[in-house]
C-alpha cells in the first residue's frame, strides 16, 4: 500500500494512506453498507407493516414499541450509511450546513429514540 508522508500542525511527519490504494476496500465496504441499508429498511418496513395491519398486534404496548423502534432503526439507516459511506471516501462533508445539522439531528434524536424506546420495552416486560 502506498503512503504519502504528511506534516501535521505540530511539525511531524505522518503516513497517510493514498486514496488510489484504497479504492478497492472502499468500493467494497460502500457496497458492504449499501447491502446492510437496504436490508435494514426493508427488513424494518415488513416489522412496521406487520404490526400496523392486525388489529389484534396493534393492540400490544410492546409491538407498538417495536414498531416505534423500527422506524427509528429505518431514519437510521436513511441517514446514518450514506454518512458512513461518504466519510470512507474521505472528500470531507459535501453537502451544506444546513443539511449537515439536519442529518445530525434526525441521526442523534433517532439513537436516543431507539434506546429509551429499548428501555421502555424491558420496563413494560
Amino acid at each position: 500500500m502506498e503512503v504519502e508522508n504528511m506534516t501535521n500542525i505540530s511539525g511531524s511527519k505522518q503516513s497517510v494512506p493514498s486514496s488510489a490504494a484504497d479504492l478497492p476496500e472502499v468500493i467494497c465496504f460502500s457496497f458492504l453498507f449499501f447491502v446492510i441499508g437496504i436490508i435494514g429498511i426493508v427488513g424494518n418496513c415488513l416489522v412496521m407493516y406487520a404490526v400496523m395491519h392486525d388489529k389484534k398486534m396493534r393492540a400490544s404496548a410492546t409491538n407498538l414499541l417495536i414498531t416505534n423502534l423500527a422506524f427509528a432503526d429505518i431514519l437510521i439507516m436513511i441517514f446514518g450509511v450514506p454518512e458512513i459511506i461518504q466519510f470512507m471516501l474521505n472528500k470531507g462533508w459535501i453537502l451544506d450546513v444546513i443539511s449537515c445539522k439536519a442529518n445530525r439531528y434526525v441521526l442523534v434524536t433517532s439513537l436516543y429514540a431507539s434506546v429509551l424506546t429499548l428501555v421502555a420495552i424491558c420496563i413494560e416486560r
